[in-house]
């Protein structure tokens, strides 16, 4: 060795990062080892932070699992090199990652080498995973060991720069894994890896906490794209590599992924559509109770069957809305060998209002990630979030179940005289949890009358055909993907979450008085085709039915708001739109089927004198011949007839309570104007009467007339 001194001139010189010059100094170093020392360890699958790992069911998720497989299996190399797999909160995208990582033998036949590269699991709750520092450093450790032909080369590039591991991730991704493998012949005969990202949405950049919220949901945004970038550029080089995405589908990730040029080398798998979820709940929860019920010695049920019975599960299964997570927290929940799991399986079938305390509730963990949600969009649209959370929980009755949520929510924009776009980016954030804001899907339920078949049959008389099981659609819209989150919105939890309430009670006052405000433009003879007109038009009365005023002076407001409107020309316009397709509000039967009858029974006195008054009114201008013979066929004609209907009850239930008898009837109705005003529709339009008597003959007769 040379005797040369090179700093023998040198003075008040020192080294102080010693420990790079001699990882310099020693080539021997075990480059493997230097990766993983600060590889974030918990990200890989098979790590013993992540143990117990989360696993599909045997026999659930076939449809995302063979479709991957034939993806990832196709001969040659998949056209596209990267699949999104996306899917709300609790839908398993997880144990589809872990399950295709530890069955990853079965994604190529006679595999000579493991399919699998690379895995990244980010989790929000680790300093480790929820970072995109280690990310590139943890791909490369991996891919190191399942193709070591490259080791050498990465090797090497740590040796010549040894501080790589602290650069910009799009220079790590150069020296360390993309010049490692365009160092290499051979490439088109190296088989095709698998990398594995579960949980993009998880990465948070957690080092930048101390920002303030906005910037702080800014810069997820951003680095989850940047992670979408560097995962791109790797693809683009055409090596041996597929890429498997696993996130929800928040918007700025769905934005990236559509946009070119991913969209042109990205296949997609929607999980929410494409898995029968509730097909494989029932699956799931059906192996753990019989399982606990094995255990636990209580198969034997009340009518001999095995617990927890038929009809039981199902109800669960219909609970859970086919969220897994869901599914196995309530199982977690029921398994506990110190409770009695029959008690805490009825609990859960219980509604709400029974008494579930959350601190024993199965719904606690769901909770949890709500508030992990809501906490990660930005701080300053909580307020405006919250208002438009207990606005649609304040008014989800009265839309119809095809209407997008967008369109929904735009409406309450133009009711509150926002600009357009506003509500929906207040909840921006939370597509985890809201059903797809372009979606037409109905909600529903299954039903299933087998059990009491013949109890029912009896009931009905004859013979019938049991139906089954069978799904029964919703008439309303369900703008949430599960049904405990509109629960935990009205709970402390939400609240904390926000820094404010989700107060349905105040939203149904502002909705009431917006709804006003919008009707002081109505009139007998005006034309609406505005939705938050037609919105205001049909669901006033339903949402005032619920009104509970904050103090006497909203009391005193909201009545002479009431008694400033043209109430008749509301029932016109309302009779105008029934039955018309098209419209944001649900089938507004129940406005005439309940909501006159209301009007006409409001207090006070004075309210009541003005909502019958203006009923009347309605009532006579609809009945004009020359108004009613053209809509013979149509929505005006059902809707004045379902009015009618519930104006003659309400006058049957007042002559009675006005002292009359039943043999009096006919007395007390031939005093009244619309009644009058029906009888004489038959002198002038003898068809057009018929045609109303055919619909509402029961109504009259029960007025004493015809029997």
């Amino acid at each position: 060795m040379s005797s040369v001194s090179y700093f023998g001139n040198a003075k008040k010189f020192s080294i102080k990062n010693s420990s790079l010059n001699t990882f310099i100094a020693n080539t021997n170093v075990n480059v493997l080892q230097y990766l993983e020392q600060r590889a974030a360890s918990g990200a890989i699958f098979d790590s013993n932070e992540r143990y117990p790992p989360p696993l599909c069911h045997p026999g659930t998720r076939k449809v995302a699992l063979g479709r991957i497989g034939g993806w990832f299996g196709s001969r040659p190399a998949p056209g596209k090199g990267i699949l999104w797999v996306h899917g709300p909160a609790g839908y398993g995208k997880s144990a589809i990652a872990q399950t295709v990582s530890e069955n990853r033998d079965h994604l190529l036949e006679d595999n000579e080498c493991s399919p699998v590269g690379a895995t990244f699991f980010f989790w929000r709750g680790s300093p480790e995973r929820n970072s995109p520092a280690r990310f590139i450093i943890t791909l490369a450790y991996q891919l190191a060991v399942s193709v070591p032909e490259i080791l050498p080369f990465i090797e090497e590039a740590v040796n010549r720069d040894p501080v790589i591991l602290k650069k910009a991730l799009e220079i790590q991704l150069t020296r360390l894994i993309v010049e490692p493998f365009q160092r290499l012949d051979g490439l088109e005969e190296m088989p095709n890896r698998l990398v594995i990202i579960d949980g993009l949405d998880e990465c948070i950049n957690s080092d930048q906490e101390w920002l303030v919220p906005r910037q702080y949901a800014e810069e997820r945004e951003r680095v989850q794209i940047r992670i979408l970038d560097l995962i791109l550029t790797l693809n683009s080089k055409n090596f041996p590599l597929c890429f498997l995405i696993l996130s929800r589908p928040e918007p700025w990730i769905r934005a990236h992924i559509e946009s070119e040029p991913f969209k042109s080398v990205t296949e997609t798998i929607d999980l929410y559509e494409t898995e029968d979820h509730f097909a494989d709940v029932e699956k799931y929860l059906r192996s753990e109770l019989r399982r606990i019920a094995q255990s636990l010695d209580i198969h034997i049920g009340e009518k001999g069957e095995e617990w927890p019975g038929e009809s039981r599960l199902l109800m669960l299964v219909d609970k859970t809305d086919g969220n897994m997570l869901y599914a196995a927290t309530v199982s977690r929940h029921i398994d506990d060998p110190y409770g009695d799991p029959r008690r805490k399986l009825q609990d859960i079938l219980r509604s709400p209002a029974e008494g579930r305390t959350l601190s024993s509730s199965p719904t606690t963990s769901l909770y949890e990630l709500y508030k992990q949600i809501i906490r990660s969009c930005p701080h300053e649209s909580h307020p405006m979030m919250a208002q438009v959370l207990a606005d649609i929980l304040a008014s989800k009755y009265v839309f119809s179940p095809h209407t997008t949520t967008r369109s929904i929510l735009n409406v309450m924009d133009r009711l509150y005289g926002r600009t357009p776009g506003v509500a929906m980016r207040a909840v921006r954030g939370l597509e985890a949890v809201l059903r797809p804001p372009d979606s037409t899907e109905c909600g529903g339920f299954w039903l299933d009358l087998s059990e009491n078949w013949e109890a029912l049959e009896s009931t009905l008389g004859g013979s019938w055909e049991c139906p089954g099981r069978f799904f029964l659609e919703s008439r309303d819209r369900k703008f949430f993907l599960h049904s405990s989150f509109p629960e935990f919105l009205e709970s402390t939890d939400a609240a904390d979450a926000l820094g404010c309430a989700v107060d349905v009670d105040a939203a149904n006052r502002r909705l009431v008085s917006k709804c006003l405000d919008c009707l002081s433009s109505i009139d007998l003879h005006g034309d609406i085709q505005d939705d938050h007109h037609i919105f205001a038009v049909v669901t006033w009365v339903q949402l005032w039915r619920v009104w509970t005023p904050s103090c006497e002076a909203d009391l005193n407001a909201t009545i002479s708001k009431l008694l400033s409107i043209d109430v008749a020309g509301c029932i016109v316009q309302a009779v105008t739109l029934y039955g018309k397709h098209g419209s944001v509000v649900n089938d507004h039967y129940g406005f005439f089927h309940d909501d006159v009858p209301y009007l006409l029974c409001c207090s006070p006195l004075e309210l009541q004198e003005h909502m019958a008054s203006s009923v009347e009114r309605a009532l006579l201008h609809l009945l004009q011949p020359a108004l009613l013979r053209p809509h013979c066929e149509d929505g005006y004609f059902d809707g004045l007839v379902e009015t009618l209907r519930a104006y003659l009850s309400w006058l049957q239930k007042t002559i009675l309570s006005q002292g009359y008898d039943e043999s009096e009837l006919r007395e007390g109705a031939a005093k009244d104007r619309v009644f009058l005003r029906l009888i004489t529709l038959a002198a002038e339009d003898l068809d057009l009467f018929k045609m109303l008597l055919a619909e509402i003959g029961e109504s009259i007769q029960g007025l004493g007339f015809g029997r």
